[in-house]
């Protein structure tokens, strides 16, 4: 059973791995989440010099992100020493590069970080999956061995499978970035690396979806097993009652 803050009354939880924190709003949700990448940006800066920190598109996390942007609390995150990096991206022709186009949108115009640490994930190329993979190793490389990887990597459930490649892959045989049919986006091997996972699961619309990955063992989202790290579940009462408590 996961562990979880306390609220009165108690909601029933889902049977989730990790540490469950509920909040009371989606509002409150959205806040923890935003402190919670507030604090490890700053220890991670102290500690290493930079932050890194991997965003998904999916518009279900847009408010987290415009948080960051203008809560006077987060005022002092420290942009200039963050890399963005993108999970996952479309490559169906019909969207394409919209996920990347929302990240860049949102950070490049208000936080102060510098474009070149937006690290986008083009889709033009020979091998869109092995260019991004590149790019990543290139500029975590440059950290102590045994701390190149990703501090944070932010996920939401949006969807009952989550939106990484190579889900039903053994882990120890995935690349970093892959080709998933008509996504290129990050392996559960990279993403189980990270210091922190946050899955932002937040809303009444999420109640089924945790309900049924809690009952069962086989779905994807299980691949999502930090090596090293800890998993955080972003929830709020609507997304753990019965809708007539809510």
């Amino acid at each position: 059973m996961s562990e979880s803050y306390a609220i009165d009354p108690t909601p029933d939880l889902p049977e989730l791995w990790g540490c469950a924190l509920v909040a009371r709003s989606l509002d409150e949700a959205i806040g923890a989440v935003a402190a919670d990448l507030f604090q490890q940006a700053r220890a991670c800066v102290s500690q290493f010099g930079d932050f890194h920190l991997a965003l998904s598109g999916d518009a279900m996390l847009e408010p987290v992100y415009r948080r960051l942007m203008y809560d006077p609390p987060l005022r002092n995150f420290p942009w200039k020493k963050t890399h963005l990096w993108v999970i996952e991206e479309s490559h169906d022709g019909r969207s394409s590069g919209e996920r990347s186009a929302m990240i860049h949108d949102l950070f490049a115009m208000h936080s102060g970080i510098p474009a070149s640490q937006i690290h986008a994930i083009s889709l033009e190329g020979d091998d869109p999956a092995e260019a991004y993979q590149s790019d990543l190793r290139d500029v975590l490389e440059w950290r102590e061995k045994g701390h190149d990887r990703l501090d944070v990597a932010l996920l939401c459930l949006s969807a009952d499978e989550p939106t990484l490649s190579m889900t039903g892959t053994r882990i120890d045989a995935q690349p970093l970035v892959a080709l998933d049919g008509e996504r290129v986006a990050m392996t559960p091997r990279l993403i189980n690396a990270s210091r922190l996972i946050g899955v932002f699961a937040a809303g009444a619309e999420c109640r089924e979806r945790l309900a049924r990955i809690s009952r069962d063992p086989d779905c994807s989202w299980r691949s999502i097993e930090p090596v090293g790290g800890v998993l955080h579940w972003y929830l709020d009462r609507a997304a753990c009652l019965d809708p007539a408590d809510v």
